[in-house]
């Protein structure tokens, strides 16, 4: 990466990229390397050693832990220090961030080290069943038996505590016995009334790549920060297309239409006919976020799926390090993520508890519905894919909790979400 003009000209929250003679931009670089030279670093010192660890980088294939030249070493020590003078100062507000100073771009690590909960929750193999009969195996149509008792569990705890599944995946793989196969559950918190036309619309709906990859990043944010932190953006509905049949239509010719083959059928004004794809919008809260860290540091940490910002919010939770768990005001485990296994036998659960679920759904005039994914696959000897199938469940959930009757007062935070829903 250009480091003068990302890294540094992040400083400068109004110069474009790559102009160099922005007054502020000057003045900036001016600073870091006065700084550079008053800790130490002098170039002709250090030329021979830089040029040994520069060769020893492009000589790498891999970028995990690289060594920075004692330079680039110096110059980071300078921007970060000015970094924090001009957060303090709040110079760094302008056309990217109007409420409050960006982070720097290039941060080693997260000082809060979240770790995941290392867990077996579904002790069965997604490939384990007709275990002498591939065939019949592959043309099972539903899910696992233990993919459905996931959903509502006391699994996560020790105390018979009642938990709701938000995010799941499990994947399996044994090239001994020719089978690959992964089942993934997504989570969407729909107004109440809209369950069946929801349902309905998923149950069309063909499975294709990235169909549930709905959920929402959150890129550069320490796990200590959640869920107050002020770069952590609120929620917003996530926009479902549906692919519902195609439809015939007529219109204009275009330039690209003498490629297609066939005969094109023509109206006597000049339309042809054409076949369009039908699509529905629908629109929920996908009550949980994908928080990512990335680094060239060798000090990782562990990313997690995590409950939204809406519930944390709403249940007024609070991590509580070292893991991925959110706690209550009383002290109570109210979140949990775990995951165990590795690449090819993998599983990871986000877990919300159900009482703290019952009241956001109650209070939002909402219900769940749970889609459950997942493909079963024949290997060949080699270990590629030589045929599979899909199958596909849906559930719905509803709150047991019944509001209580009150004298009407205004809710704000309740008017917005349910408006938006």
């Amino acid at each position: 990466m250009d480091w003068g003009n990302y890294t540094l000209g992040h400083l400068i929250p109004s110069r474009s990229s790559y102009d160099f003679s922005h007054p502020d931009y000057k003045e900036i670089r001016r600073r870091v390397l006065w700084r550079v030279r008053d800790l130490g670093y002098d170039p002709l010192r250090f030329a021979s050693i830089d040029k040994e660890i520069a060769h020893f980088h492009w000589s790498r294939t891999d970028q995990q832990g690289r060594t920075d030249r004692y330079g680039k070493k110096y110059a980071w020590i300078a921007y970060f220090e000015l970094y924090g003078l001009l957060y303090d100062r709040g110079s760094l507000r302008g056309r990217w961030s109007e409420h409050h100073p960006r982070r720097p771009m290039d941060f080693d690590i997260d000082p809060t080290f979240p770790r995941a909960k290392r867990l077996r929750l579904a002790s069965q193999r997604l490939i384990e069943e007709c275990r002498n009969q591939p065939a019949e195996w592959l043309r099972l149509s539903a899910p696992p038996e233990h993919i459905k008792p996931l959903l509502i569990s006391t699994k996560p705890s020790d105390d018979g505590v009642e938990w709701i599944l938000l995010d799941g995946w499990q994947s399996n793989f044994s090239k001994a016995r020719s089978r690959n196969s992964f089942s993934m559950i997504r989570t969407y918190v729909v107004p109440i009334g809209q369950e069946d036309q929801l349902t309905r619309l998923f149950q069309v709906q063909k499975p294709r790549g990235g169909w549930l990859d709905q959920r929402e990043e959150e890129r550069g944010v320490f796990g200590g920060e959640v869920p107050w932190g002020p770069d952590i953006p609120p929620d917003k509905l996530t926009e479902i297309e549906f692919i519902t049949g195609t439809r015939t239509v007529w219109r204009n010719p275009t330039y690209f239409d003498s490629f297609r083959s066939g005969v094109q059928t023509r109206r006597p004004d000049g339309k042809i006919r054409d076949r369009i794809t039908v699509i529905e919008r629908r629109r929920a809260l996908v009550p949980v976020r994908r928080n990512e860290f990335s680094t060239r540091s060798p000090l990782r940490r562990d990313n997690a799926t995590i409950p939204s910002q809406a519930l944390l919010l709403h249940a007024d939770l609070a991590i509580r390090l070292p893991y991925w768990d959110f706690y209550d005001r009383a002290g109570k485990l109210a979140s949990t993520y775990v995951e165990f296994g590795g690449s090819y036998d993998s599983q990871h659960f986000t877990y919300f508890r159900r009482d703290l679920l019952d009241r956001f759904l109650t209070d939002h005039a909402a219900s769940v519905i749970w889609v459950i994914w997942g493909e079963r696959q024949l290997l060949t000897p080699s270990g590629m894919n030589e045929d599979y199938r899909q199958y596909k469940e849906l559930h719905t959930y509803k709150s047991k909790r019944r509001e209580k009757r009150r004298c009407p007062t205004r809710d704000p935070t309740r008017e917005k979400f349910t408006a938006l829903l």
